[in-house]
């Protein structure tokens, strides 16, 4: 198996459906995530600011809000949506890239209200 992350639950359900043939990585990082659903067999696409760490998906260097993708099965995103400077936005954009009546997995940080990073728009408790 691919290095564990914290999208691993979510990653298993979505693995669960055979019906899900294609997949949206936003904030695709290292390809950690991406990893499992290449392996899996599943058409990836990586969506991220920074060029791709690995190969065997298709790579789009954009900012989510920016980009022109098609729609997917689902998408999984994680430790990316406290970055966008408008989650709803961000949430609008996910409904329109996920076919209608397929799953969206979010993994968001917790923090309290005394943390606070550079780069974070929005805290998650």
């Amino acid at each position: 198996m691919a290095d564990a992350t914290t999208c691993d639950p979510a990653i298993d359900k979505l693995l669960s459906k055979p019906e899900v043939a294609s997949v949206l990585v936003v904030g695709v990082h290292t390809g950690k995530e991406a990893q499992r659903f290449i392996d899996a067999g599943k058409q990836v696409t990586g969506l991220d600011l920074l060029p791709p760490y690995r190969n065997g998906y298709t790579h789009i260097r954009s900012r989510f809000e920016d980009a022109d993708i098609p729609q997917f099965d689902c998408a999984i995103s994680s430790h990316v949506l406290e970055h966008m400077e408008n989650v709803g936005i961000a949430l609008r954009r996910f409904q329109q890239v996920i076919k209608p009546g397929w799953w969206l997995g979010l993994v968001v940080p917790g923090y309290s209200q005394d943390e606070f990073f550079v780069g974070h728009y929005t805290l998650w408790n």
